[in-house]
């Protein structure tokens, strides 16, 4: 392999891991022959990075920050998503390099499609005082117990249940922008912990009462922070590299003992991106769990601190797996099978005695579990439904006592439609075109 092509392959290689840790969309566009669009995004799918790929070099760079669903128009221009608007900016695709500012033409849309040409488009449009969520507590058979909180905006995908059961750190957004919130359980008051503007997932309490998190930084990078659990702290970095480089990975499991993380890590050697174990505070500690080529993650301890879980494609489908936790050499432990039809984004119970487990495929909305035995050796029960859909479900969190915490969405009623608007005849390049 030459040096061209040993770059090239570590550029689509970093851009896949960011892809496979933090991302929930991975959308390649083809400019010329010569460079890749890909776009790169943590939860919510709104919030997109999209990046310029040079086929020749290697080089990857970035094109736009915050935005979405990008469209190329004639007469060189791009149009996307931004803060539920519909912006245009002038885009050489020649150098694949945005040559302009950007100009808002529509407000208040949700989904937007475009044809080539830019005189049809069909968009959504979105009412957020009608936005509503709710956190409630349920059993198995997704009976509701007891409702914790309703809120206008909405709840975001991670939660967490500190380590005493009292409190419920969540991630919300609402008209003053997206933050991580506290909910005391018994009081029911809540706050805003995070600074504004901190784009916070991958939530995971420390034995302490602190909270440790992923966020993500300028050109689409994350670093791994820790806060205390109260309005107005400072965030410092969980994982601080010698250099004082960002991580880039993302945080999925703190030991019981608060000694050891796992995160999802894209090595900045020749190292295989995957699943690494790293010692807290040192963010050069990082040891191989699971590194593949293909895509793993959501790898969490057990309670008792003697197992992990995590979930990996390496079959060509996602399935879970478990394995012991070994400090020293943590590759070197044995790996059991969980599930064979497929599963996802597993999680502990708080006994550790189960797993459950989101399905894949034609079962991807639907929730199970396992019984897992580890004494006087591993036995794994066979799956059980635990929720048949999944819709307008953000999260879910394990409770005592076979509880479950549910963060979801009741925006939407029963026939509760977006609104859909269709423009004909629009001629958008050529209107940018004009204003320019």
């Amino acid at each position: 392999m030459n040096l061209k092509d040993k770059e090239k392959l570590n550029a689509l290689n970093e851009v896949r891991i960011l892809a496979s840790t933090v991302c929930v969309g991975f959308i390649f566009h083809d400019l010329g022959g010569r460079s890749t669009l890909a776009s790169i995004g943590p939860a919510p799918a709104e919030i997109i990075t999209y990046y310029v790929i040079d086929l020749e070099t290697g080089e990857c760079s970035v094109l736009l920050e915050n935005a979405n669903r990008a469209h190329f128009l004639p007469d060189g221009f791009m149009a996307f998503t931004r803060d539920q608007s519909l912006w245009v900016v002038p885009f050489d695709p020649d150098t694949a390099r945005v040559t302009g500012p950007p100009k808002g033409y529509l407000s208040g849309v949700g989904g937007v499609s475009l044809d080539r040409s830019g005189d049809r488009a069909v968009y959504t449009t979105r009412d957020k005082s009608r936005e509503r969520s709710e956190i409630v507590v349920v059993d198995e058979a997704d009976r509701v117990l007891e409702t914790l909180l309703t809120a206008p905006g909405q709840f975001l995908d991670g939660a967490a249940l500190s380590p005493d059961g009292r409190r419920l750190a969540y991630l919300y957004r609402h008209d003053d922008g997206r933050g991580l919130w506290v909910l005391d359980i018994s009081s029911g008051l809540t706050r805003q912990v995070s600074p504004k503007g901190d784009f916070a997932f991958g939530l995971q309490w420390l034995p302490d009462g602190r909270l440790a998190y992923s966020t993500l930084q300028g050109g689409g990078s994350n670093d791994l922070m820790v806060i205390d659990a109260v309005p107005g702290a400072t965030p410092r970095p969980l994982l601080p590299h010698a250099g004082g480089e960002p991580f880039k990975g993302e945080l999925t499991g703190v030991s019981p003992d608060g000694r050891h993380v796992l995160a999802e890590f894209n090595p900045p050697d020749e190292r295989v991106p995957g699943i690494y174990l790293f010692d807290v505070g040192d963010g050069d500690s990082g040891r191989a769990f699971y590194a593949s080529e293909r895509a793993e993650g959501r790898a969490s301890f057990r309670p008792d601190g003697k197992w992990v879980v995590y979930a990996t494609n390496g079959t060509g489908r996602f399935e879970v797996y478990l394995r012991p936790f070994v400090v020293d050499n943590p590759e070197s432990a044995p790996i059991y099978p969980v599930t064979r039809l497929g599963g996802n984004n597993p999680m502990w119970s708080r006994d550790g005695r189960t797993l459950y487990y989101q399905g894949v495929g034609a079962e991807n909305d639907r929730a199970f579990a396992v019984t897992v035995e580890t004494e006087p050796e591993l036995r794994i029960s066979e799956r059980r439904l635990v929720f048949d859909s999944l819709d307008g479900v953000n999260w879910v969190v394990p409770m005592p006592g076979g509880r479950l915490i549910k963060l979801q969405d009741k925006s939407q009623g029963v026939g509760d439609l977006p609104n859909m608007r269709v423009i004909l005849n629009w001629g958008l390049s050529k209107l940018v075109a004009a204003q320019q």
